[in-house]
């Protein structure tokens, strides 16, 4: 086999043989990315699948051609980058270039490189996806917030956390942050950033939020103070006694000197107790400084025992500048057990739970002790799911849920449904506490305190004569709308169903007129616990639309699947009418009559039978004035539809088959059946809903095929309902009746014979048989016929060789085709006299009239 060379260097021949295997056998491995030019590449990574790049250039290595030792080499690729991961490169993707430059990327969209070598010899390689590709050029979102733990100068290193960066496309990765202008970029993985140093003085941290792809966020920025030049400890710390049994402490000390130009006066002092200085933690000094070096009289333990009281100073620098490290410290003693508060009394709750958000919570109250201090007592709350179980020393164990510096406390984040139970103790500041309060217990059900939130509208879509308002609520609820010609209202209709979408049709409105309303979204009684006040919206108002231009709007001629509409319009005019199964509509159609008209009529065609249809009719006459019509809607045919097909067989010989079904619409009658004797119809005419044919009789033991049907007043007819039907075995025997007899006789004298011809009627075909005997009558029968077995409905059999003269009883006797037997009741029949023959009366003529020739 020979071929054209595709590239003007190279030509050969090559054998082609049955066996050549796969031309191409393997397509295309490996790849390389470029940004632009390949001096700018980077490998390939699978897992690292989105970028950033708007004009990629996808760079690969050469495939071997295998097969036949005379491969033909690879002379092109097709090579598409696409967005379909089953795509097919043909002949209009090739290119001869081991690389491929994409452009037009979509932000956010997944492309493939799908790619097939081809061979010189026209053979083409599967397709292969070298890679994937998810293009994200959208810079992520700024963190929308961000904070330092102190904003006061600090020689401690500060911690900063941000919050709120997003990116829609390939997500977030990591951070780069700056702690000054100038200093290098640091990556971090998230929030905070911690032990963070800055320069002597104000300094600015940046971070900006990097995306999978390496768009980089605008920068989001706050300031922090950072020195080595705050002022040292405040000396000569003192107290005004190491123990008290009240917490009633003063402390003094002295202003550290002032070190060197860099430091500026002492502006003032904070301090805390039990726990190291820190930003957020401490307590500023009032009064003027530096003269004013001391707490004045402060409650000062917050435990019974030692406590440790902390200061530092502050310079004048704006802000202050502090090392809270340069402190000074002194420990004091208290014991306040004995002026313990009282037990808290009278503890009562109440159910504060908001079913909107949800949330569930209980509010506590009680008396305060009777030795209450408002300055320096507070309470702890105990709180149990299984009171009932616990002992007052396991109450006292418990770990409080919470504290309170007034005589209430309320919980939220509790769960519908459970029982609470809560007991109070008072506390004073140094830590002494009284007994436990008696237990309050309530189970949070919840109701909603505010009534639900409109979402959107209200709205109002009026007609000439009614009007449509819609809102929607957060949470289903009833729905109210109150309506009048003025702000006073005086109308109103409302839903008993709730729902979150509210519709609330007002009828019976004046056309043209402007009417106010308001509407009210309530919840059911027992989950509400507000004013219905509040849930009505603002005074909104609508306009009812002008009496309509377009009247005498009829709907004829209505069929399964078409009708016809016609109308008048007050002017001249287009019209088109707008119809669907919805008052959306849907579609259209145009009266072709012309703009010079006043009479319209439209057929609209191709609907579905069974079916409710809405339509409006628009109009615009001459001058550009636009009409509409009210909504109006019509049914289409019912189809006929047959069901609950019921058979009965009828008893009593050649009774039938009774049918019995139902339809839809009322509809003649017909039943269609095909067996042993062919295909028959029944029919009745009448237009009934519920349906009763009759069938002469079927054969017994047979099947049949039986179609019912029916067409309405519009000959429309219902889809045959065909069914299999095998009839019963026969068990009545035939009924016999119209018995006569008939006689006759044969020969004379004493060679004469007699005769009974007896004939009867069957109600269904039978044989033939007559038993009899001689005499009048009788229990037995001696003699038989001989039956004829052919099956008829009027039977005649012969009984023969009868004596003249004689009297015979008999009874006939049939069977049907299932050997079901009738016989008769008992007959009687009289046979004729023999007749004398010719020489009997010759001689009786002769005996007559010579008698004494016979010895008379």
């Amino acid at each position: 086999v020979t071929w054209t060379p595709r590239a003007t260097s190279q030509s050969w021949y090559a054998i082609a043989s049955s066996a050549d295997g796969t031309k191409l056998a393997a397509a295309v491995s490996g790849g390389q990315i470029y940004t632009s030019t390949p001096s700018a590449t980077w490998a390939y990574d699978p897992t690292q699948l989105w970028h950033n790049y708007a004009a990629p250039k996808f760079a690969w290595t050469a495939p071997a051609d295998t097969g036949n030792p005379d491969a033909s080499g690879v002379w092109e690729y097709y090579a598409k980058l696409t967005t379909d991961p089953n795509y097919t490169p043909t002949s209009s993707d090739a290119t001869t270039n081991n690389y491929l430059v994409a452009s037009g990327l979509t932000d956010g969209q997944t492309y493939y490189l799908r790619i097939s070598a081809v061979d010189n010899a026209g053979n083409v390689a599967a397709p292969v996806t070298l890679l994937t590709y998810k293009y994200d050029n959208v810079a992520p979102t700024a963190p929308l917030s961000i904070s330092v733990n102190t904003l006061e100068y600090s020689a401690n290193p500060v911690t900063v956390n941000w919050s709120g960066a997003t990116d829609a496309d390939s997500g977030i990765d990591h951070y780069i942050y700056q702690k000054y202008a100038g200093d290098t970029w640091t990556t971090i993985a998230s929030s905070p950033a911690t032990g963070i140093v800055g320069q002597e003085g104000q300094n600015t941290f940046s971070v900006e939020a990097v995306d999978k792809a390496g768009n980089v966020s605008a920068p989001k920025t706050i300031n922090y103070y950072y020195t080595t030049n705050a002022p040292g400890a405040p000396p000569n710390l003192q107290v005004d006694a190491q123990s008290k049994t009240e917490n009633n402490f003063t402390f003094t000390w002295d202003a550290p000197p002032v070190n060197g130009v860099t430091n500026s006066p002492i502006a003032g002092y904070y301090y805390s107790v039990n726990t190291l200085p820190l930003p957020g933690s401490v307590t500023q000094v009032t009064g003027s400084q530096p003269t004013g070096n001391t707490t004045g009289v402060i409650h000062a333990a917050t435990k019974q025992g030692v406590n440790t009281f902390y200061v530092v100073a502050y310079d004048s620098s704006n802000p202050a500048r502090v090392n809270y490290s340069n402190y000074s410290l002194i420990q004091f003693e208290v014991n306040t057990t004995a002026t313990a508060p009282h037990a808290p009394q009278t503890v009562t709750i109440s159910d504060v739970s908001d079913l909107r958000k949800p949330e569930f919570g209980l509010a506590l109250a009680w008396k305060a002790p009777d030795n209450y201090d408002a300055n320096t007592f507070g309470h702890y709350i105990i709180r149990e799911t299984t009171a009932s179980n616990l002992t007052d020393a396991q109450w006292q164990a418990l770990a409080p849920v919470g504290t309170a510096s007034t005589p209430a406390y309320a919980e939220a984040d509790l769960t519908k449904g459970t029982t609470y139970y809560y007991r109070v103790s008072a506390v004073d500041n140094a830590g002494a506490e009284s007994p436990l309060s008696s237990v309050a217990s309530l189970t949070p059900t919840g109701k909603y305190i505010t009534p639900p939130t409109m979402v959107s509208g209200p709205g109002a879509t009026a007609t000439a004569t009614s009007a449509t308002i819609t809102w929607s609520t957060d949470r289903s609820s009833y729905s109210m709308v109150e309506y009048g010609k003025d702000s006073s209202y005086g109308l109103q209709n409302s839903s008993l169903q709730t729902a979150t979408s509210h519709s609330v049709t007002l009828y019976g409105l004046d056309p043209g007129t402007v009417y106010h309303y308001r509407v009210q979204s309530l919840d059911p009684s027992d989950l509400k616990d507000y004013d219905d006040s509040l849930a009505y919206s603002g005074d909104q108002t609508f306009s009812t639309q002008p009496a309509p231009g377009i009247s005498d709007v009829k709907i004829s001629d209505i069929t399964l699947s078409s009708a016809i509409v016609s109308w008048k319009t007050t002017s001249s005019s287009i019209s088109t009418i707008k119809y669907g199964k919805t008052s959306s509509y849907g579609s259209e159609l145009t009266d072709s009559s012309g703009s010079a008209v006043t009479t319209h009529t439209v057929r609209i065609p191709n609907l579905q039978d069974s079916s409710t249809y809405h339509f409006k009719i628009y109009g615009t006459d001459t001058d550009g004035n636009v009409m509409q019509s009210d909504d109006y809607s019509f049914d289409t045919l019912t189809f006929p539809k047959i069901s609950n097909i019921k058979y009965e067989e009828l008893s009593g010989n050649n009774a039938g088959l009774k049918v019995t079904w139902d339809s839809n619409v009322p509809t003649t009658s017909t039943v269609v059946y095909n067996g042993p004797g062919g295909s028959q119809e029944v029919s009745k005419a009448d237009l009934v809903l519920q349906h009763e044919i009759i069938t002469p009789h079927l054969a017994d033991n047979s099947n049949y095929t039986i179609s019912v049907t029916g067409r309405d007043a519009y000959g429309n007819e219902a889809v045959p309902n065909s069914q299999a039907y095998k009839t019963a075995f026969d068990t009545t025997p035939p009924v016999i009746s119209g018995i006569t007899t008939e006689t006759s006789i044969s020969g004379f004298g004493t060679e004469a014979k007699s005769q009974i011809i007896v004939s009867w009627n069957t109600d269904e075909p039978a044989t033939s048989q007559v038993e009899y005997a001689k005499g009048v009558s009788g229990d037995t029968y001696g003699m038989s016929t001989k039956e004829d077995d052919s099956l008829a409905t009027s039977h005649v059999v012969v009984i023969s060789d009868l004596d003249p003269s004689s009297s015979y009883y008999f009874r006939v006797v049939s069977k049907d085709a299932s050997k079901n037997e009738a016989k008769s009741d008992e007959n009687s029949a009289l046979t004729e006299q023999a007749q004398s023959s010719i020489f009997d009366l010759v001689l009786k003529s002769f005996e007559s009239t010579l008698g004494w020739l016979f010895g008379g």
